[in-house]
């Protein structure tokens, strides 16, 4: 028998022990915890961060929504200040 045959059978026989098996569930219950919380924080980094984004990207908007809206105006000044173009 080999060492990793050993092992498995070791791990097997361990595993069919009610408290050997409550304590691995416990431990793996406690990584699966702990990576959750992980992932959540980084997701909620994220999602900070898109948020953040996402109002910088509005504000460009609006500002370059105003600057077109105040080039039209201007035009229009402009273009009804010249002779000839009344009706």
């Amino acid at each position: 028998m080999t060492r990793s045959e050993s092992a498995r059978r070791m791990i097997d026989r361990a595993l069919n022990n009610p408290v050997t098996r409550e304590i691995v569930e416990r431990i793996l219950a406690h990584f699966d915890r702990r990576r959750r919380e992980r992932l959540e924080a980084e997701l909620a980094v994220a999602r900070e961060e898109l948020d953040r984004a996402t109002l910088e990207l509005a504000h460009a908007l609006r500002m370059d929504a105003h600057e077109a809206r105040k080039a039209l105006l201007r035009e229009s000044f402009i273009a009804s200040r010249r002779p000839g173009q009344h009706d």
